[in-house]
Order: structure tokens, then C-alpha cells, then sequence
């Protein structure tokens, strides 16, 4: 019998210790020799991509994360034509191999149009170039994604005003819809954005009947984009609205939960002096929420950037803001150089921390953008959240691609974060499995078991060694064999290397050696580059065995490996798997053995640290 705790660490109060660390500068494009901007930023649970134009052409790089920015620059348009502002996006948080990558290219007869391209292998090559757009000039495309679901919308020029126009494709790019015009009106339509969830899917942009002055408006589609809903004023103040920028929110217990983001706009008070503004829905764009000024200075603000994640949504929620936006603070009431600049909230917005200049150079930092990781668990404090921040910088001369981490520590932060403990028994073994996400100072684990019906007599059975101080995911395994059979319980006890102990999980294993069925969890698990399961058959009244059927599953259901298929005997058996050749992600796998069935979920995460 297999059990298995899965450990989250779930928010009741208000977060007390918080530290930040911001890391170096690094070089991302390091094209001295050309203009590298307009870049756009991407993250997948184990990695952050990104894509810029570079004199032109279309640049792209990805990075692990800790890894000092290090990966090869890959050219992906090729044309020689004018190529700019790239939009790339991973196809899923969970595997870094499906990536798509938009653009715009200036066309032969003068016209812009917009590019589709994408990599199934992690941006090491990319598909041909696609026009996707219609006849008159296109430009400023965006884009969101889920899986196969491709949804891009840009501004198009059919007559002397920009329309936003939109297209999609269900199949990964294969094929395309007819582009649409979304926002049909007299006036210019400028500054598009797009989100997707399961409720909407969403489009916003600013109407401006005579520039600068004008609206935010909002229109959705409820089937995937084939009709859009009737354009809606947002703001309602025609003002010089000159951005807009669409923020998602994340959860951390329910991906489920939609209709939830933040719309970041530039307004102008005076020439050369914006500050930027914030709304939220919570109804899917129906209502928004008082606009609030989250600048509030002296300076010139503009270009933001917002990362949203929000916990604890059964327990009282605790919203997560990382900010970052351009500004000239430093050098205002005159209009001076740009820097790149940080803050955090962890009240929406309500108290802030203090303004961190991440730049801090005598040289123009435009428009900065956020990669983001949160180590599993999913759900905190106590935890940390890794950023990337990515902005274009003039330092150098010519326009070059800049980045820093950030660590974000919150809460009480405890010696180990465990992720998960599980406990199997098989074959007369028990095993235990447990991983963690986080390790301070810890010696190692004291595994210890007494039997299940009594109060105490708790005997200790041995130690693993731990991984000191690491932020990094690490798995541990420990074997134990039963003199009789029986119900145990396993504990397990965290040591400091000064002796503190600390309790961390129990958990209660059925040892009968009479099995009849049973599908073990796999293990190691987060797996690298090879895990096991172990399963038991059970016996017919023939002794001929029983039909066989052990498979793996990707996120989406399809079948990726089989496993074992054949007529098996009563007994127990076990299964090696080699990962390597097996993208990072979620997997289940599902045993069907005569009559009997079961399933199990694993992580295979051979980016991770």
C-alpha cells in the first residue's frame, strides 16, 4: 500500500520577515555592434526566454535561472527585411520545448505585416516565417497562448486610423483564422493588448479620437475568438492615455480561478511627465475596481510592468505585486535619462516597499519586463520568488538587452521546505520517498518507526545525510525491512547542523506481504534522468496470469510511453524508466492489470537544480 502527504505551506496571517536580493547586471544580447530592443520576456517553470529586435532582425535566448544569464543568441527571421517588437511566449509552463514567437517585418511595397513562427525544440530552430495579417499594414502585434490555442491580435491600417485586428489557430500555428477587426470604429485604436482564460478571452487598447487624448476599451470573445463582443469604455475620462499594458493574475492553490487582471496605463499630467495608474477586474472585464496612482513622484513614469500572483485563496488571500516600470526620479522636474525601477507590494498595492533603481546609469533604460519563478510548492510563506527583470539600456553606446535577478524571501522562513513523504511497502521493503524545495543549514533527516497501534516506543532506524543550504529541489529515498507484518508509522525528523530537531512528517504504511494489487508512486520524484514504479499483479483462478497494461500520459492525455503489455503472472514487479529523452512537465501513468486499475502522477524535472 502506497501513501503519499503532499505538503503545502498555506498563508492564515500577515507575512512579517522580508528579505530582498538583487544580483548583478548581465549583458543578455551583448551585440555591441547593434541596436538590441524592444525586447520580450517569457517564463516556464524551470526557465525564462526572450526576444528582441537586433538591427533588425529577430533575436532569441533562453536561460536557466541562477545560470548568470548564460545560452547562445539564435537569429530566428530570416529575411532581410525589417524585422521588430517580438512577442514570445512558451506553448506550457510545465515543458520549454513549445515555443511561438510573433513579429512584425517590414514587407515588400512599404507595408508592415505580422509574423508567426515557432520551436518545438526549446528555440534551437524555428518554423519558416508566416504572415498572418491582412493587406494593409500591421504593426505592434500581441499574443497569448494555451497549448495548441494560438491567439494574436496587432493594429492594422485599412484606411488613415489603426484598428486592432485579430487572428487564431487551434493547432499550434498549423493554420490560421481569417483576421477580424476587433475594435471597428471611426477614431485610432492604438496600444493593443490580449489575455485568455477559461471565462474570455480578452482585448484592450486605447480609442483616441484626437491624440493624446483618449479612452481604455475593452471587447471579448466567449468562443476563442470568432465573434467579439461589442467594444466597452473602460476609463471614461478622455485623457492623454498614451499605454496600456494587461497583467494577468496567478494563483497559487487554483489555476482554475479566472477573470482576474490589472490594467497599467501611462497618463499624462504634463508633457514629459507621466504616472502610472492601475484597475482591477474581478468579474472578467465587467467592473473595475478605482484607478490608483502607483508612481506618485516627481519624475517622468512610464512603460510598466506588472507581476501579479495572489495565495491563499481558501484561507484568506495575500496578493503578491512585483512592479517595475522606466522613470526619470532621479533627475526630475528636467526631463533627463531614464532608469529602470522595482517595488513590491504584498497587499495589492496598498503598502509598498521601498523604490529599488535597478539601473542606476546616466544612460536611457527603457521598458522593463519580468520573468518570473516561484519554487514548488506553489503556495507560501514561508518562501521565495525568483524574478528576472529585462530591460534595453544605452550604457554601452548602441541599445543593448540588460537583466537582474531578484529574490524575494518572505515569511519565517523554515530549515527545510518539504515538498512531499511517501511511504510503500513491497516485497517485504518499506520505502520511503520525501523532496524539498528549500534547505537552510540542515545536517540531514533521523528516520524513525514505531507500530501503528501503539502510543509510543519510537525506534530509531537511520539517517540521510542533507543538503546543507540550497534553494534547488532534492529528493531522498530510505529503505526499511519489517521483521513481522503490520501497520507502521514512519517519522520524519529534520537536524540542524547545531543539533536543533525538527519534526517534519509522519506517515502510515500498511506492510502485508499479502498484497493482491497495488501501483507505488515513482520514485525518485521530481525524476532526472531515470525513476521506478513498482506495482503488484494479482493472481487468477487459472494461474495463467492476468492481461498487463502499464502506460504514461503528457498534460494533454497522450499516450507518450508504453511501458509494459503483456500477461503477467501474480507477483510483484518493477519498472525502470529513462527520462532523458522525456521533456520537464507533469506525467501520469495508469495501471490496468485484469480487473483492476490505478493511476499515479509524476515530475520529471531535469532542468531544475
Amino acid at each position: 500500500m502506497t501513501k503519499v502527504l503532499l505538503l503545502l505551506i498555506i498563508l492564515t496571517g500577515y507575512i512579517s520577515a522580508q528579505t530582498i536580493q538583487i544580483g548583478q547586471t548581465y549583458n543578455i544580447s551583448n551585440t555591441m555592434s547593434a541596436t538590441s530592443d524592444y525586447q520580450s520576456v517569457h517564463s516556464s517553470l524551470f526557465e525564462t526566454c526572450a526576444a528582441w529586435g537586433d538591427n533588425g532582425r529577430i533575436m532569441f535566448k533562453k536561460w536557466q535561472y541562477f545560470s548568470g544569464f548564460s545560452g547562445s543568441n539564435v537569429i530566428v527571421s530570416t529575411t532581410e527585411n525589417t524585422c521588430g517588437w517580438p512577442v514570445v511566449k512558451y506553448g506550457n509552463m510545465w515543458d520549454g520545448s513549445l515555443i511561438y514567437l510573433v513579429y512584425h517585418t517590414l514587407a515588400t511595397g512599404g507595408n508592415y505585416e505580422i509574423i508567426f513562427q515557432k520551436s518545438t525544440n526549446g528555440g534551437s530552430t524555428w518554423s519558416a516565417m508566416r504572415k498572418i495579417s491582412g493587406p494593409a499594414s500591421a504593426i505592434t502585434p500581441q499574443m497569448t497562448v494555451r497549448g495548441d490555442s494560438v491567439f494574436v491580435v496587432w493594429e492594422e491600417r485599412p484606411n488613415n486610423n489603426y484598428e486592432i485586428y485579430s487572428a487564431y489557430s487551434y493547432d499550434g500555428g498549423a493554420t490560421w483564422s481569417q483576421p477580424a477587426n476587433v475594435s471597428n470604429t471611426p477614431t485610432t485604436s492604438r496600444w493593443v493588448q490580449v489575455h485568455k482564460d477559461d471565462y474570455a478571452l480578452y482585448c484592450v487598447w486605447i480609442e483616441q479620437p484626437v491624440y493624446p487624448n483618449g479612452d481604455i476599451y475593452i471587447s471579448r470573445s466567449f468562443n476563442k475568438g470568432l465573434t467579439w463582443s461589442q467594444p466597452v469604455n473602460i476609463t471614461n475620462q478622455n485623457a492623454p492615455i498614451l499605454r496600456v499594458s494587461l497583467s494577468p493574475v496567478y494563483y497559487m492553490e487554483d489555476y482554475a480561478v479566472d477573470k482576474h487582471f490589472y490594467l497599467l496605463y501611462d497618463l499624462q499630467i504634463t508633457v514629459n511627465f507621466n504616472e502610472i495608474y492601475s484597475i482591477l477586474t474581478e468579474d472578467g472585464g465587467s467592473t473595475f475596481s478605482q484607478a490608483q496612482n502607483w508612481t506618485n513622484n516627481s519624475g517622468n513614469s512610464t512603460t510598466p510592468n506588472l507581476m501579479a500572483y495572489w495565495t491563499g485563496l481558501n484561507s484568506g488571500i495575500t496578493r503578491f505585486l512585483y512592479f517595475t516600470w522606466s522613470d526619470n526620479t532621479h533627475s526630475a522636474p528636467a526631463y533627463d535619462n531614464l532608469d529602470t525601477y522595482f517595488k513590491y507590494s504584498i497587499d495589492n498595492g496598498a503598502n509598498w516597499s521601498q523604490v529599488y533603481n535597478l539601473s542606476n546609469n546616466s544612460e536611457n533604460s527603457y521598458r522593463p519586463r519580468f520573468g518570473f519563478f516561484r519554487p514548488i510548492p506553489l503556495s507560501s510563506p514561508p518562501g521565495a520568488d525568483f524574478l528576472t527583470v529585462v530591460w534595453y539600456d544605452y550604457t554601452t553606446g548602441n541599445a543593448e538587452i540588460l537583466g537582474k535577478e531578484i529574490e524575494h524571501y518572505f515569511g519565517n522562513l523554515v530549515p527545510v521546505e518539504l515538498i512531499s513523504f511517501s511511504a510503500s511497502a513491497h516485497n517485504g521493503t518499506v520505502r520511503l520517498n520525501w523532496s524539498t524545495a528549500t534547505e537552510t543549514n540542515n545536517r540531514g533527516f533521523e528516520i524513525e518507526r514505531k507500530p501503528a497501534e501503539e502510543t509510543d516506543g519510537w525506534v530509531n532506524m537511520g539517517f540521510v545525510n542533507g543538503a546543507g543550504t540550497t534553494t534547488s529541489i532534492r529528493k531522498y529515498t530510505f529503505e526499511d525491512v519489517p521483521s513481522k507484518a503490520g501497520n507502521y508509522i514512519y517519522r520524519l525528523t529534520q537536524i540542524d547542523y547545531d543539533g536543533t530537531r525538527r519534526e517534519l512528517a509522519t506517515e502510515e504504511v500498511d506492510h502485508n506481504t499479502k498484497e493482491s494489487f497495488y501501483l507505488s508512486q515513482n520514485y525518485p520524484n521530481p525524476a532526472r534522468d531515470k525513476t521506478v514504479i513498482n506495482y503488484r499483479v494479482p493472481g487468477d483462478k487459472g494461474g495463467a496470469g492476468v492481461p498487463v497494461s502499464l502506460k504514461m500520459y503528457d498534460q494533454l492525455g497522450r499516450e507518450v510511453l508504453t511501458l509494459v503489455n503483456a500477461i503477467q503472472p501474480e507477483g510483484n514487479y518493477s519498472v525502470t524508466i529513462n527520462t532523458a529523452d522525456l521533456a520537464d512537465g507533469i506525467y501520469s501513468y495508469r495501471l490496468q492489470a485484469g480487473d483492476f486499475e490505478a493511476a499515479g502522477k509524476m515530475i520529471i524535472l531535469k532542468s531544475g537544480k
